[in-house]
């Protein structure tokens, strides 16, 4: 097995364990994509919301029309361009998300204390350098 494979397979097990958290909070992995961007980061464009969340456009559609229809998502027009449809939560949409934020920084904050800050700080360092060297290394196979 090559290193990618190597790391490939790593990166899937931390995604298998957070499906297995995000699924104790009754949720699966989109709606949980839509409910905790706009919960984290206020009103946010579909579009934004599957490039950060890597899921197909027709996904987070039929998923914010799901929370439109239960009332906890609307939509508004973007101040800047008008075509832009924003997404944000409605006030029961924000008592909705409030348990699952506070949920997903307890988890975050359980898991990394017990990983170490040095640890922690070590590993993000390595992943933005392997970014890094994989950009460069693509870009120089352009040429």
């Amino acid at each position: 097995m090559n290193q990618l494979d190597q790391l490939g397979t790593r990166i899937n097990l931390i995604c298998n364990v957070f499906d297995k958290w995000i699924g104790q909070q009754d949720l699966n992995y989109n709606l949980f994509a839509v409910l905790y961007t706009l919960a984290t980061e206020g009103s946010r464009t579909q579009k934004h919301i599957g490039e950060e969340w890597s899921l197909p456009k027709q996904t987070v559609s039929g998923v914010c029309k799901t929370l439109a229809g239960q009332g906890l998502i609307e939509w508004q027009e973007g101040e800047q361009d008008r075509r832009e449809r924003l997404l944000s939560l409605t006030e029961k949409g924000k008592a909705h998300a409030a348990p699952l934020t506070e949920n997903a920084q307890e988890f975050s904050d359980k898991v990394f204390a017990t990983f170490g800050d040095k640890r922690t700080t070590r590993l993000f360092a390595d992943l933005d350098a392997l970014v890094e060297v994989m950009e460069k290394t693509i870009s120089e196979n352009k040429k």
